[in-house]
């Protein structure tokens, strides 16, 4: 697969003296470097409110492939999301 991608990296200097080294990319190559970081990091908040929604109502568990359990695994989901 060949297409342009448009590379972002991004430097930072560690109490060590070290410098860490980030390469973020992407295929719209009309972005800037500081929208690259901006979508990255609004993926990572999203990806971690998932993360977090799963936990809370138990979508994480293992759901039975029985139509009663179901049922019930619904039941229980629906009960632990606030109103």
């Amino acid at each position: 697969m060949k297409c342009k991608i448009r590379l972002a990296c991004l430097s930072e200097v560690q109490p060590n003296g070290k410098i860490k080294n980030i390469l973020l990319f992407s295929t719209d190559i009309a972005l800037t470097g500081e929208q690259i970081l901006e979508y990255y990091q609004a993926r990572f908040q999203i990806e971690f409110i998932f993360r977090d929604a799963k936990q809370f109502t138990g979508l994480s568990d293992c759901w039975g492939g029985d139509k009663e359990v179901y049922e019930i695994d619904c039941i229980r989901v629906a009960a632990r999301i606030p109103c």
